[in-house]
């Protein structure tokens, strides 16, 4: 319970600190509370933009045929990706439905990339027999 209060108490810091210097003009407090609490879909949706781009980047180290290209485009992909997340949170503050939807499909695209690449390594596991082991990926 106590790492959750630490997780929140930077963000609320800052929350607190420019809400006390925006004296002239202050947003609506309840605009300023639902956005602050929507920032809880921010933290997942960053490791899977950071992840699309990552995930680029081992595969340009780890493939014989690989091009800049991969990097390049993964990179504007997650640039693509981020903006569409912060346009959604702007222009539909009061409905995080999108939102979630966003996080998930991109939750899923990631994951079953990274569960292809891991079986797809040299470094899997290998039966006794001395096979790969390969999981089934829903394609």
């Amino acid at each position: 319970m106590h790492y959750i209060l630490l997780g929140f108490a930077p963000g609320l810091y800052w929350l607190w600190y420019f809400y006390q210097r925006d004296k002239l003009e202050p947003e609506p407090k309840k605009l300023i509370f639902v956005s602050y609490f929507l920032g809880i879909l921010s933290a997942p949706a960053h490791a899977l933009f950071s992840g699309i781009w990552g995930y680029a980047l081992g595969r340009y180290k780890f493939e014989k045929g690989r091009s800049r290209f991969t990097i390049v485009y993964a990179l504007i992909l997650a640039m693509l990706l981020h903006a569409l997340f912060n346009f959604l949170c702007i222009v539909e503050i009061y409905s995080s439905f999108r939102l979630l939807v966003l996080v998930a499909v991109m939750w899923s695209i990631l994951n079953r990339k990274i569960t292809k690449a891991e079986s797809d390594s040299p470094y899997a596991p290998i039966s006794f027999l001395g096979w790969k082991k390969k999981r089934k990926i829903k394609k």
